[in-house]
């Protein structure tokens, strides 16, 4: 019997996708470099900061500023996280159901910790029993320390949990936890994506995910 779910953030509970471009555009712009489109964006998230930094600077061949632009880049996000903010259409509803239901519910991001749980209580207040960012001595998901930390503070075994995220590392993260591990088709990354690196299920509705539960 499933008593938990983990859910990835960005491109999963939340749509960040225009915030984080802003900021990445705005980064970029101010060394000199040109700006990059939602599209590319979506592909280039979900590692963290410092990958996402890295990887626009490389489109570039701009590597060597990475000193420079990572700091300036978390500066101006962490000033305000809420830019451009939402959740997705049906999560809060989907978070009270699984409340109803007894399910607790978790939140680990590679987003940092200083952004990543004042998003998840700004749009989820009382939802989430346990939201993580990435700190300092976690290692980024894929790696299993963060869903671990979860699950202990859930109380609860990994085989009771369902892992839920929208890209590839999602699905890896949740793999090598022993999850169950679900992909949604609304977030930042293709369906493919998701079943050609381990997805148990892919749902296109956050209300698909309840069905799961029975």
């Amino acid at each position: 019997m499933k008593k938990a779910v983990i859910f990835d953030l960005d491109g999963t509970l939340a749509d960040t996708l225009s915030g984080i471009t802003h900021f990445v555009n705005r980064a970029m712009t101010a060394y000199g470099l040109s700006s990059f489109s939602k599209d590319t964006i979506k592909i280039m998230v979900g590692a963290g900061a410092k990958s996402l930094i890295k990887r626009a600077l490389a489109r570039h061949n701009a590597s060597h500023l990475f000193d420079e632009v990572f700091p300036f880049f978390t500066s101006i996000y962490n000033a305000h996280p809420d830019h451009d903010l939402k959740a997705y259409e049906g999560i809060s509803e989907m978070l009270t159901c699984l409340r109803d239901k007894g399910i607790k519910i978790a939140v680990t991001s590679n987003k940092p910790h200083e952004t990543a749980a004042p998003i998840c209580h700004q749009l989820f207040p009382g939802q989430i029993d346990f939201a993580l960012g990435n700190k300092e001595g976690i290692p980024h998901k894929p790696d299993i320390t963060a869903i671990r930390m979860a699950w202990q503070a859930l109380g609860v075994t990994p085989e009771e949990c369902i892992y839920v995220g929208d890209t590839d590392c999602d699905m890896q993260t949740g793999k090598n936890g022993g999850m169950l591990t679900v992909g949604v088709q609304w977030g930042f990354r293709a369906e493919k994506e998701l079943w050609d690196n381990g997805a148990d299920h892919v749902i296109s509705h956050p209300s698909e995910l309840l069905e799961l539960l029975k």
